[in-house]
């Protein structure tokens, strides 16, 4: 455009010299025109020099663009990688919500059945208070278990397994306040002192302990406890309760227990770790 308005000019400064009839405000006029047309034209190469000036700037703005995409879309890809995360993390508390919620519920039955044995023994405590203030019985809790005992010297005689008509009044009220507990299951231990015993019916003592624990056994399903929910043990003399260097000591460790079981369901739920060792 710049060329075109020069040429234009040029043209009409011949023109009129070429026709001879050009007055001086005329000429001077034309002179002006080129001028100005020298000034534009000028200025045509600046714009040109804008232009170019322009284009490198447009080129640095796309590079720019360019370089904040590949920022976005590297953004992007790290927020993806997050969320991804995120997702994994929420998996993973989910199941470590739902675990802990399943030991707590595991938690919860555990201290209502301990509740319930607490509450158990406190009524045997009560039911047994007159023989237990007369020595015949004891009730203790021992290695978490609920335990009558009674001394051999009230049951038996030294060497024997009848039980004496003594004995036999103190397991006959032992009896009938067991037999009321619902759901519960009994071992009879037989427990001896360290004295070696050696006769043709029991040449040691895991036979008479046993043979003792055995008659009693029999006699309490005399009395109404039924057969399936008690059993009998013999221990000898490998679990005493005292040491067996004084008559008192061995007194101590000849006796009669009858411990309460535990039922199936009071023992903690093992079937995570049934599962994690790979059994069904």
């Amino acid at each position: 455009m710049c060329s075109m308005r020069m040429a234009g000019a040029a043209v009409l400064a011949i023109g009129l010299l070429a026709t001879g009839c050009v007055k001086k405000a005329k000429y001077e006029s034309a002179l002006a025109d080129v001028a100005r047309l020298e000034e534009g034209l000028s200025a045509c190469k600046g714009d040109k020099k804008v232009l170019g000036q322009d284009l490198r700037d447009c080129q640095g703005a796309r590079e720019e663009a360019l370089a904040k995409i590949d920022a976005l879309i590297g953004r992007l890809r790290d927020l993806n990688q997050d969320v991804s995360r995120l997702e994994d993390e929420r998996a993973t508390l989910s199941m470590n919500l739902e675990v802990a919620e399943t030991r707590a519920r595991e938690l919860e039955r555990q201290r209502q059945l301990a509740q319930a044995r607490i509450d158990t023994f406190r009524r045997l405590l009560d039911r047994f208070r007159s023989m237990i203030e007369s020595g015949q019985v004891e009730v203790k809790v021992e290695r978490g278990r609920m335990v009558v005992k009674m001394p051999s010297s009230i049951l038996f005689d030294s060497g024997k397994t009848d039980i004496k008509p003594e004995g036999q009044d103190v397991l006959s009220r032992i009896t009938q306040v067991l037999a009321e507990i619902p759901d519960r299951t009994f071992q009879v231990e037989g427990h001896t002192d360290d004295q070696p015993i050696k006769t043709s019916r029991f040449p040691s003592n895991w036979e008479l302990s046993t043979a003792r624990a055995t008659e009693v056994v029999k006699f309490m399903v005399s009395q109404g406890m039924p057969a399936g929910r008690v059993s009998a043990a013999g221990y000898a003399e490998f679990a005493p309760v005292a040491v067996n260097d004084s008559q008192d000591g061995r007194a101590l460790n000849r006796r009669i227990e009858v411990v309460l079981l535990p039922n199936l369901d009071e023992l903690p739920d093992l079937s995570e770790l049934r599962a994690r060792a790979g059994g069904e």
